[in-house]
């Protein structure tokens, strides 16, 4: 027989069904189970709750949240001692993380060489409109004038940084040395022409107008030769974007009154604009031959800028920027914009400047005459100094 074509007999026999009846204690009881457990299982919620929305007072990092849009906040580590404001530590963390989420999305824009957006006149599209008079935006307006305080030219070697990036990106000594100015003939011919461009004014030429206004003058025969050799990035900071970008992110945080919180970035560049800030540590290290120590670190008080030059890799994120031969030889950032050379007066060189405001930009601009040479010339120390700021060699 089939499964379910069972005999009568096979099924259980019906039994009656005893009524229970529940005393008034009992059925108090039971109520007052149910009661309870709905308590307990509202105030888990309501903890969960307080705990995802409630924010402890103190120092805490503050990152942004932008989804898959770019942003530069993976360049920086951007702490803050919520609480120590007009506003409470919760509301504080709310409103930070949404303004650092919109100014790190804005540097990206402002500061890419290579993408334009449409919200912004940013470097790639003064890149692309050679011989027009281009409304940039306020921060691009002020690097780039800042820029053009520091080493002579030194805004026009984009195109020598593309050759020095082969270097760093290669994997074994054989690729980088074929790709090193400072190994291969061919390699420093090629820097020696495009540094006929890029020392001459008639061949390029950023002129700075009023109201954030700019002209790149770019000659007809430095964009053929931009066309057949490079990539079209004829301005462009390079290495030091950063530096510009902590000022644009400090600057727009003070501007909105946040001011107990500080900026690192991985670049070497910080900014503290804490003014009540008590012994703050940041860390050095320096270069023996081939070894790289942690040394007594620089510490502060009260706001400060700072900008620290090394002539070596510290983490991984500067493969970017840095290629260390076999035999202990260090390619790093630091291009001469005399001759387009890799260049590093020392092992390390850090400068800094106290008090609110202060710009790690200028500062970078100042440090640069002395440290993009063969050696530190003293003279060069001293006039860094003349102008207001502090250094550790």
């Amino acid at each position: 027989m089939g499964r379910y074509a069972r005999d009568k007999r096979d099924l259980p026999t019906p039994r009656p069904v005893k009524k229970i009846e529940l005393s008034e204690k009992h059925l108090f009881l039971r109520l007052a189970a149910v009661i309870l457990l709905v308590i307990l299982g509202m105030g888990t919620i309501g903890y969960a709750l307080f705990s995802m929305l409630h924010t402890e007072e103190g120092l805490t990092e503050i990152e942004a949240n932008n989804g898959s849009l770019a942003d530069v906040a993976g360049e920086f580590l951007f702490q803050y001692n919520l609480g120590a404001g007009e506003l409470s530590a919760t509301a504080e963390n709310k409103a930070l993380t949404l303004l650092y989420g919109e100014l790190t999305r804005k540097a990206y824009m402002i500061f890419a060489e290579q993408e334009e957006f449409p919200e912004t006149h940013n470097l790639a599209y003064l890149n692309h409109h050679l011989n027009e008079v281009i409304t940039v935006d306020e921060a691009l307006y002020e690097a780039l004038a800042v820029c053009m305080e520091g080493p002579e030219r030194i805004l026009y070697l984009a195109p020598v940084y593309e050759i020095y990036a082969s270097v760093y990106h290669s994997a074994e000594d054989w690729e980088a040395a074929m790709a090193d100015p400072l190994r291969s003939e061919e390699q420093r011919a090629l820097v020696a022409e495009w540094m006929d461009y890029i020392r001459d004014p008639s061949m390029i030429d950023l002129e700075l107008k009023t109201e954030n206004r700019v002209e790149l003058h770019v000659a007809p025969e430095y964009q053929q030769y931009m066309q057949e050799n490079g990539e079209g990035t004829y301005l462009g900071f390079g290495w030091m974007k950063n530096a510009f970008v902590i000022d644009y992110l400090a600057g727009q945080l003070e501007q909105a009154g946040f001011v107990h919180g500080s900026l690192s970035g991985r670049d070497g560049f910080a900014r503290n604009l804490d003014k009540d800030c008590k012994d703050f540590h940041f860390p050095l290290y320096r270069r023996e031959g081939n070894t790289v120590f942690p040394t007594e670190p620089f510490t502060y008080d009260g706001a400060v800028s700072i900008v620290y030059l090394r002539d070596f890799p510290l983490t991984d994120a500067d493969r970017e920027r840095y290629y260390v031969y076999e035999d202990g030889e260090i390619r790093g950032p630091y291009i001469d914009p005399r001759d387009g050379m890799n260049k590093a007066a020392s092992d390390m060189l850090l400068g800094y400047a106290r008090g609110a405001g202060q710009s790690c930009g200028k500062a970078l601009m100042a440090l640069l005459k002395a440290y993009l040479d063969d050696s530190i010339e003293e003279s060069r120390l001293k006039e860094f100094e003349s102008l207001g700021y502090e250094y550790i060699k």
